[in-house]
């Protein structure tokens, strides 16, 4: 018997755990793949009639991508741009 909770059906729901599994991996490992990953299932599951779970994978991959940005760009944890 599956369960169809109120924010979908079953694959909507896959598709939510899907998107945040990748966020979260995204985080440490690849996070420009696995950023853009979570964003696309994650409006996959949106798309689908996904509630909060495909919003949170969706956070998590922007997370990613703005994250590898800022790191790239030469701010440091401090908040000022390095030099040299």
């Amino acid at each position: 018997m599956n369960y169809r909770g109120p924010s979908g059906g079953t694959t909507t729901r896959r598709y939510g755990i899907i998107s945040i599994v990748c966020g979260v991996l995204g985080l440490w490992i690849i996070g420009i793949v696995l950023g853009l990953v979570a964003i696309v299932v994650g409006l996959m599951a949106r798309k689908a009639g996904g509630g909060l779970l495909a919003v949170l994978g969706i956070t998590l991959g922007v997370i990613d991508i703005v994250a590898l940005l800022l790191h790239g760009s030469g701010w440091n944890s401090s908040g000022y741009a390095s030099i040299g």
